[in-house]
């Protein structure tokens, strides 16, 4: 049996441990510094109206850029030992099947992250609403995680934030920035593609590498009207919801055992 795929419960449980207690002056630290953008946000943006209009997009706007802003950041860090000479070696050797040591990041990127994220984004905020309104005269429009925009930016956080774990294990130093990078480079050359794609299949609606719609009253073929008005929305979902994450997941634990060895 290949002892580098076993996943044993309390080993995994163990390897949380450790990991919560070696890191915890780095997240205390991250706690602290989020906590100090929210004050400094908050004073910024706090309404002088006694009743705060509900609609008020405060925490629509900043809740997302937060989530996905620290959430990525957080995630690029999670494979730090591997990059410290001093650290690498004591990892290496943890009595712990790869998948075990994977599946221990994985759960603290798209499982602890988000819950513990949403639980003090919460707290702090029923916290200092009073404290505003009772140093500043102002006040903030209530938190709700139930929101249709803040779980659709739980659920993209947890999309994406495969890829930078995935940089956290390809890259090592300065994941974050080169992952970004990789993102930008290979969007532009996706984008390159879809559009020479489109402009073969549309040839008729372009003149040289520009669009100009003809006026006669033509238009697309209808399997291909019906492709981009059903199917493509449809692909674009899994793509988005359940491709991105599911490859990788599993080419970051790849990666993962091909650095290790």
């Amino acid at each position: 049996m290949n002892t580098n795929t076993l996943l044993n419960p309390a080993r995994l449980l163990q390897l949380l441990k450790i990991d919560i207690s070696t890191n915890y002056i780095k997240i205390l630290g991250s706690i602290a510094a989020f906590f100090g953008i929210c004050v400094f946000v908050a004073t910024l943006n706090g309404d002088s109206s006694p009743n705060p209009d509900p609609s008020d997009p405060f925490h629509l706007n900043f809740f997302g850029f937060a989530i996905l802003f620290i959430g990525f950041m957080f995630t690029s860090v999670l494979f730090n030992e591997l990059n410290r000479e001093h650290e690498r070696q004591f990892y290496l050797t943890l009595p712990a099947s790869n998948l075990e040591k994977f599946t221990t990041k994985w759960i603290e990127s798209i499982i602890l992250f988000p819950i513990v994220f949403v639980a003090l984004y919460a707290l702090f905020f029923m916290i200092i609403k009073p404290i505003i309104m009772a140093t500043m005269g102002c006040t903030l429009p209530d938190f709700s995680p139930s929101n249709t925009m803040i779980l659709f930016f739980i659920k993209l956080y947890i999309s994406l934030s495969g890829i930078f774990l995935l940089g956290a294990v390809v890259f090592g130093n300065f994941s974050a920035v080169k992952t970004i990078a990789s993102i930008a480079v290979l969007g532009a050359i996706f984008g390159l593609i879809v559009f020479i794609f489109f402009r073969v299949i549309f040839y008729d609606f372009f003149h040289g590498w520009e669009i100009h719609p003809p006026h006669d009253g033509r238009e697309p073929a209808p399997w291909i009207q019906d492709f981009m008005s059903k199917r493509m929305p449809t692909i674009l979902e899994y793509l988005m919801w359940l491709a991105i994450p599911l490859f990788t997941w599993v080419v970051a634990y790849f990666k993962l055992k091909e650095k290790e060895v």
